[in-house]
């Protein structure tokens, strides 16, 4: 029987926490002081997955496995990769839509770029580094972004895109966070860290993840806040 485990920032909301682990295993990140505060305890900054492959950084992997927390299933530990100062943010920061892994290719790891072409995905370059934090994939042919190179990139490959307007999210000590690190697509339910209710194109975002035949939930009682989404996978 396949388990399903989520990778997620300590500092999310519990009511999220809590959700998620009615849906299987969830595994926290602590706070890292290699990167600035805003995004010291984001999944997607120290890991990603893609065809349910888990990469993951090795500082990170160390400090879970000095928890006795195990990382089951296809994982790939990856050394050195992740720095204080962007670009050095952004080498987990993708996005994968169907056969597509989106990101910016000149600082996608080789070690993933060797996987893509194993598994036959096509990785595809957008100028937006934090891909993964601006992109909220709800399934293989639909996403939504408030970035228009990444809405006219992934168009052009086929993903049906509903562009939103920037702001309307929180995010620790920055002007406004984005709609990949504050959901996440749950067992055909899009998760929002915080009421979708504060994002001035609610309506829009709700009437696209119907259209894609998802459903949607808020979880806690906060403005939609940036926490670096989930990272998700399942093992035996």
């Amino acid at each position: 029987m396949m388990r399903r485990f989520y990778l997620v920032s300590t500092d999310a909301n519990e009511a999220f926490k809590a959700y998620l682990k009615q849906k299987g295993t969830v595994i926290e990140v602590p706070r890292d002081s290699r990167v600035y505060p805003a995004i010291a305890s984001h999944s997607d900054i120290f890991a990603c997955t893609i065809n349910n492959r888990l990469f993951i950084d090795s500082e990170l992997a160390d400090s879970l496995k000095k928890n006795s927390i195990a990382l089951p299933g296809k994982t790939t530990v990856l050394k050195g990769l992740v720095k204080g100062k962007y670009p050095g943010t952004i080498p987990f920061n993708n996005r994968q839509a169907g056969s597509l892994v989106i990101h910016h290719l000149d600082h996608m790891p080789e070690e993933i770029r060797r996987y893509c072409a194993s598994e036959n995905l096509e990785p595809v370059h957008v100028n937006q580094g934090y891909t993964g934090c601006s992109t909220l994939v709800l399934d293989e042919t639909h996403l939504i972004t408030a970035d228009r190179g990444i809405a006219k990139t992934a168009g052009e490959k086929g993903v049906d895109c509903l562009i939103i307007s920037p702001g309307s999210i929180r995010l620790l000590d920055q002007m406004e966070g984005f709609i990949g690190g504050a959901a996440a697509v749950v067992d055909g339910e899009v998760l929002f860290h915080g009421t979708l209710e504060s994002h001035k194109d609610r309506v829009k975002i709700k009437g696209f993840i119907e259209k894609a035949g998802l459903s949607w939930r808020s979880l806690g009682d906060m403005p939609l806040t940036d926490m670096g989404g989930v990272v998700q996978w399942q093992a035996i």
